[in-house]
């Protein structure tokens, strides 16, 4: 079999290099689209959108078509929304995944796993992995996979039961359905599920499970209580797509803020990372000036919230020495500059103070502005922010110096008490309060 592509309302392959494509499902006359294709044996199972008019909502449905026969089935209808047909490693069990309006794919979903009968053709529900009737908040289940364990095959899904993105174990018995958190950790494993076929944040086969989080990939042990493995991903922070061989491979594509989307190849058992290939060459990021990101953690009403600084990478370098003989040598004499700086001497500060100040200046960053001018606010003081958006340290768009010269111009009548020839939009706050 060669390549399956959707086109033209049908699913066609293309079994050799520059080969006419040959139908295997073809809806000329309809606007029928199809896509999430899973290839098992003689079938193609798909999600199937079928668009009637302008003013209807487009029809979702679960297919599957026999590649040698061009004879298709619906396989589950009904639901707004269809994902994530995947077949169990022995070939009798179908895994979806479904939901519906008002929920998106990373709200309340449903699981649903069918029997594939001995002669290929579709048989009955087996179970459903669903959030309980009357329940507060929906359950959220996706990323679909299957893997041998000791002969059977295993069910796994990443699901929020926890209120965290975790990967989770699925099984069933007559006494019902159960889960089983492989590794419980207050971080989300994966993202949302925004497009098809992008459910893949973790990788798992009979002996690991591969996830990232904290901008790691991290290899646990199924078959025992090892700690997690960090893997060896250099420079390399956002993972996507992972694929895991039985031999213990691990292929994905990765990124990082010097490194271009690339094919990363790690084999399991050495720790050792290739690169495939990538978008664009490292050596020629290294050369721009990029900023790394620097984590950090801080509390908002009673939760931890995490987030990344990235500090400005370098001043152009006709200024980037100049602090070290206008104030002190930078960071030996790190004292001088938290003596010196004045938000710490906030204070004796009682005169009124405006702010103007590009949105993209690499050299003051634009945080320290709004920093000093809150804090002017909360002390009573006459203070104004005017913000320009793209400049940069110096504002070369005229409409920018002619706004920071009316701007400059209005705050100080103002502050003086004079009336003002000309109108800003810079606003001013305390002005009642002006004690000049």
């Amino acid at each position: 079999m060669g390549i399956l592509v959707a086109n033209n309302g049908g699913i066609y392959e293309i079994d050799k290099p520059l080969a006419n494509p040959k139908p295997i499902i073809e809806y000329k006359e309809a606007d029928i689209r199809h896509a999430d294709f899973y290839v098992n044996t003689d079938f193609v199972y798909a999600v199937r959108e079928i668009h009637k008019s302008e003013n209807d909502a487009p029809e979702n449905l679960l297919i599957r078509a026999r590649i040698s026969t061009r004879e298709e089935e619906v396989v589950a209808s009904g639901a707004d929304f269809y994902a994530e047909p995947r077949i169990s490693p022995d070939g009798k069990m179908l895994a979806w995944l479904e939901w519906n309006n008002p929920n998106m794919p990373w709200d309340q979903t449903t699981v649903n796993v069918i029997k594939i009968n001995e002669d290929g053709s579709l048989g009955t529900q087996l179970f459903r992995l669903y959030s309980p009737l009357g329940s507060s908040s929906g359950t959220n289940y996706h990323g679909i996979q299957w893997s041998m364990q000791n002969n059977q095959p295993k069910l796994y899904v990443i699901s929020d039961a926890t209120g965290w993105w975790n990967v989770y174990e699925v099984g069933f018995s007559e006494s019902g359905v159960f889960t089983k958190n492989v590794y419980p950790v207050d971080k989300d494993i994966g993202q949302p599920l925004w497009q098809f076929a992008d459910d893949r944040p973790y990788a798992i086969n009979s002996s690991y499970v591969v996830f990232g989080f904290d901008n790691k990939l991290w290899r646990k042990n199924l078959s025992n209580e090892e700690a997690l493995v960090e893997l060896n991903t250099p420079d390399f922070t956002s993972f996507s797509l992972l694929t895991l061989t039985k031999n213990n491979v691990l292929f994905c594509v990765a990124s990082g803020p010097k490194r271009s989307q690339s094919l990363l190849r790690i084999d399991l058992h050495s720790n050792e990372s290739v690169i495939i290939r990538e978008t664009r060459s490292s050596k020629e990021i290294e050369d721009f000036d990029i900023s790394m990101p620097e984590k950090l953690t801080f509390q908002s009403d009673g939760v931890n919230v995490e987030g990344y600084f990235y500090p400005p990478y370098i001043m152009h370098k006709f200024e980037y020495y100049y602090n070290m003989t206008l104030i002190a040598d930078y960071p030996e004499q790190i004292e001088v500059y938290t003596e010196r700086s004045p938000i710490n001497h906030i204070d004796k500060v009682t005169t009124p103070i405006a702010f103007i100040h590009g949105t993209k200046d690499p050299v003051v960053p634009m945080e320290q502005s709004k920093i000093f001018y809150e804090a002017l606010v909360k002390k009573n003081i006459v203070a104004a922010l005017m913000l320009l958006e793209g400049e940069a340290h110096g504002f070369r768009k005229s409409e920018s110096i002619q706004k920071s010269v009316d701007a400059t111009y209005y705050f100080l009548c103002k502050a003086l008490g004079i009336e003002p020839s000309v109108s800003s939009e810079i606003q001013i706050v305390n002005l009642n309060a002006s004690k000049l």
